[in-house]
């Protein structure tokens, strides 16, 4: 039988990690669309309801 030896846990840069937002990132930053793409999609009435619900709690 062939011996395995697993490889080392592999961790990402820091740097790239904070630019996604970190390991845990803030709740109150919400990365949504593009502001161009927002413009350009179709709303549906449900979802713009819902995003008005999350914009009065502060969370876009």
């Amino acid at each position: 039988m062939v011996e395995f030896e697993p490889a080392p846990f592999l961790a990402s840069d820091p740097e790239y990690m904070a630019s996604k937002g970190g390991a845990e990132p803030d709740p109150s930053v919400m990365h949504g669309l593009p502001e161009w793409l927002e413009k350009t999609t179709i709303g549906i009435p449900m979802i713009d309801d819902f995003k008005k619900e999350l914009a009065e709690r502060g969370m876009r």
